[in-house]
């Protein structure tokens, strides 16, 4: 379910062109492509590591078990790290080729380059104002993006059912439902943060906030930092090197030695660091 063949990442790939296209002919798209690839070493601090090392942490769904249960689903020929480099690449080209939709129009139309994830609800439209029938295609765009959005929440739906499925013997329709209803009811309290939840407040966040600080800084980083310990001190570098080489049919032996000792004594501090700049303790 993680090993795109090429052709899948082409398709991935095909509906930016266009937008991409578009922006770039934009009045000010140098300085908007300048922005997204000139470097600026001044800025580069030990906040912004850290930061970057977080979104890196919540982009590629580690520590939320994701991957895991993916991976169980592989053939038992499958090349990790082969496909490790595919998903890392396919994923690198489709956020480079976003910014590059993206930020020569933040330039052009005189929006805040700081604006966040806001900024794809702000620019895309800007963009295919540019193009004939633009407001169709704008349309079938966000369509295919909550599309998108959908199939991401499958895969963190797929965590729960699973366990539920396979741990505790419940048949995986039901397990579904439940799992559901679950977050349906948990998300249900998200939803209302606005209006009828407006003034309950946990610790002083409210609903939304609450579910976000405590997914995105305490339950990732510690799933995280507990799957590369269970990994690098539980599990043994024997059946690590036996899983990423194929049971020896993989000549990749200094690749599985550099990942198992990356596991067992950098990832867990690294993540505990970034934990703590995200709970401001550092």
């Amino acid at each position: 379910m993680v090993d795109f063949p090429p052709i899948e990442v082409s398709r991935q790939i095909r509906p930016q062109h266009l937008l991409c296209a578009v922006s770039l002919s934009l009045d000010k798209a140098a300085e908007g492509l300048a922005f997204l690839f000139r470097p600026d070493f001044s800025k580069i601090t030990a906040t912004v590591v850290l930061t970057a090392m977080g979104l890196a942490f919540f982009k590629l769904s580690l520590g939320m078990g994701t991957m895991m249960t993916y991976g169980s689903y592989f053939r038992d020929d499958q090349n990790i790290p082969m496909t490790t480099v595919r998903v890392m690449a396919a994923d690198l080209c489709v956020s480079m080729l976003a910014g590059i939709a993206i930020f020569p129009a933040v330039f052009t139309f005189g929006f805040a380059p700081a604006a966040g994830p806001a900024l794809v609800f702000i620019t895309i439209p800007a963009v295919f104002s540019q193009i004939p029938m633009g407001q169709v295609l704008m349309v079938i765009f966000f369509v295919l993006a909550a599309v998108a959005a959908t199939g991401a929440m499958l895969s963190l739906m797929e965590v729960p059912v699973v366990i539920l499925h396979e741990r505790l013997g419940i048949t995986r329709r039901r397990a579904t439902v439940l799992t559901i209803v679950s977050l349906m009811v948990l998300g249900s309290s998200c939803a209302l943060t606005n209006s009828l939840l407006a003034n309950f407040k946990v610790f002083g966040f409210n609903m939304f906030d609450l579910f976000d600080f405590v997914s995105s800084n305490i339950i990732m980083p510690a799933g995280g930092i507990l799957l590369a310990v269970f990994v690098g001190w539980v599990w043994g570098r024997d059946q690590f090197t036996q899983a990423l080489s194929n049971k020896g049919t993989l000549a990749n032996e200094s690749t599985s030695r550099l990942v198992f000792f990356l596991l067992r004594y950098v990832s867990p501090v690294l993540i505990l660091l970034v934990m703590l700049k995200g709970l401001n303790l550092l």
